[in-house]
């Protein structure tokens, strides 16, 4: 079920179509790193939200759009064909528990000593509204501190985010981030912090991957997920990124209405 690789390939190509002012294929790679991988799905918001914000809303449309024509042709046939099959997926985690590598699972662990400590709907609302609270403050935040900033770049917070409220944490979602750091937050100490600070994770989480966690595992889980807190507020803090290649459209901001374009 983990077709991380391909959907981070999908991404990556979804930003450099996005860059480069072609927003139908931009939202075709992203409707295909969906159908690999659904979470992405949370991307359209700051790429959409750019080019609404820019004054393009067919763009943001064709977007859109675009997305959603690459899910359905790839999904549409198995959810036809075989749909009890196809939509395993959707009711698997829908019902599976807090995962080990969360902070869900510690405070049931730890402090009700039973997981999971709340019935699965609850944690699904939950984890669904802190995400979501999350994303505005941070939202907000980087308004206020940049009124300038490109939405788009939010996808490294969104989706940093997602990962912390959500009970589900797999090593290989810090993948995802890759390309997010080299495009939105480039410095090198805090990438090397995230990346150290998810070693201890790893070489614990397997060393017998049928053994309950430790203490050890979740502090080393807790301080992760500390770092990427670090990494978030970094990027509110910092300033946009210009990158080479862009074009000056793709950069531009809607001119004040009178003003010479």
């Amino acid at each position: 079920m983990n077709w991380d690789l391909v959907g981070i390939a999908f991404m990556v190509l979804a930003i450099d179509a996005f860059l480069r002012d072609r927003d139908v294929l931009s939202g075709v790679w992203l409707g295909l790193a969906v159908a690999a991988k659904f979470f992405p799905v949370l991307l359209l918001v700051p790429f959409g939200l750019d080019r609404w914000r820019a004054g393009r809303r067919a763009d943001a449309t064709r977007l859109v759009a675009g997305a959603g024509a690459a899910w359905l042709v790839v999904n549409l046939p198995f959810a036809l064909l075989a749909f009890d099959r196809w939509s395993f997926f959707f009711r698997f985690n829908a019902r599976r528990p807090p995962d080990i590598d969360t902070a869900w699972y510690a405070i049931c662990q730890r402090g009700f000593h039973d997981v999971p400590c709340m019935p699965t709907g609850l944690v699904n609302t939950a984890s669904f509204i802190l995400f979501v609270a999350a994303t505005a403050i941070v939202w907000r935040a980087k308004a206020k501190r940049d009124p300038e900033f490109r939405p788009w770049t939010m996808g490294f917070a969104i989706l940093a985010l997602f990962f912390l409220t959500n009970k589900v944490y797999s090593p290989q979602y810090d993948l995802w981030l890759l390309p997010w750091f080299a495009l939105v937050l480039p410095n090198p100490v805090l990438f090397a912090a995230f990346a150290i600070a998810e070693v201890p994770v790893f070489l614990i989480r397997y060393q017998d991957v049928l053994a309950p966690p430790g203490v050890g595992f979740q502090v080393a889980v807790l301080i992760r997920d500390l770092v990427l807190v670090g990494c978030v507020a970094a990027y509110v803090l910092g300033r946009g990124v210009e990158l080479p290649g862009v074009t000056p459209r793709a950069r531009s901001r809607p001119s004040p209405v009178g003003s010479p374009p």
